[in-house]
């Protein structure tokens, strides 16, 4: 199986199945991520920035109080699992406490998946659903990881053409999560410089509210234990990736099995 030749003169290999093509480029990937472009940490600063103009935006105007920020960051970092996020200043406190944080284990999470083979990928129309993430960090992760693998993969020349985010959407039960995402966004963008030719990207502006009361009945049960009512409580703190292979018609995904679901924490750990 001959590499196929590049405009950069990095080999782009003609592989059998996704996975095979995701772990054999991983390493170049990241590596031009991180070292040779540093996307990775001006992605995670522009974060940080737009967190902090996202505040003082929102002091200046009257929409919220500092004292009111402050009062809520102990509960925001300890006990946010008890808070329903139907006040301005309670979603202000928990996203300048953890979305920059959150934001960097989800990326080390999907560059983990990347390198193990197991990263979704499509060649149009990826979607990517947040459940329950509050600021939805997942959601940020996920859009700059693929708009960054996708134009590495244009400009070394690859088999494959991975398709950016088209579609980020969040579901929070907390209200105040839709306004603050939306402005949230609206900074992110003003912050970052978008290069000559370079799409700007598809960030959420807003999250949906929806009726918990669906949910919960149609949530799977698990086999009954003494003292159990036989329904488990859903974990909703993972970006939810729906997608598809992105291979060429002779490429074949081959099956596989599924990687270990991860265990359900509290969304306050910080550690």
């Amino acid at each position: 199986m001959q590499p196929r030749s590049s405009p950069t003169g990095v080999s782009a290999p003609r592989l059998a199945s996704a996975r095979q093509w995701e772990r054999t480029v991983a390493s170049d990937f990241l590596m031009w991520r991180h070292t040779q472009t540093s996307r990775s940490r001006a992605r995670l600063e522009s974060v940080c920035a737009a967190v902090g103009v996202t505040l003082d935006w929102w002091l200046a105007r009257g929409q919220v109080a500092a004292d009111a920020v402050a009062r809520q960051l102990p509960a925001t970092l300890t006990g946010c699992d008890q808070l329903a996020f139907t006040d301005t200043s309670e979603a202000m406190a928990y996203l300048v406490l953890h979305l920059a944080d959150r934001y960097g284990r989800i990326t080390q999470a999907l560059e983990l998946l990347l390198g193990e083979g197991w990263l979704p990928i499509r060649r149009s129309r990826m979607a990517v659903l947040d459940v329950g993430g509050g600021p939805a960090p997942g959601l940020y992760a996920a859009v700059d990881l693929y708009d960054d693998l996708a134009a590495w993969a244009a400009s070394t020349g690859q088999p494959v053409s991975p398709a950016r985010v088209s579609g980020a959407h969040a579901l929070d039960r907390g209200a105040a999560w839709d306004q603050l995402l939306h402005h949230f966004s609206e900074h992110l963008l003003g912050v970052r410089q978008v290069l000559p030719g370079e799409l700007p990207a598809r960030l959420p502006f807003g999250a949906t509210t929806p009726s918990w009361a669906a949910f919960r009945s149609w949530a799977p049960t698990t086999p009954s234990v003494p003292g159990s009512s036989g329904r488990s409580r859903a974990s909703t703190t993972s970006p939810t990736i729906r997608s598809a292979p992105a291979w060429p018609g002779s490429w074949r995904t081959r099956s596989r099995p599924r990687p270990p679901a991860p265990t359900s924490s509290s969304s306050c750990a910080t550690s």
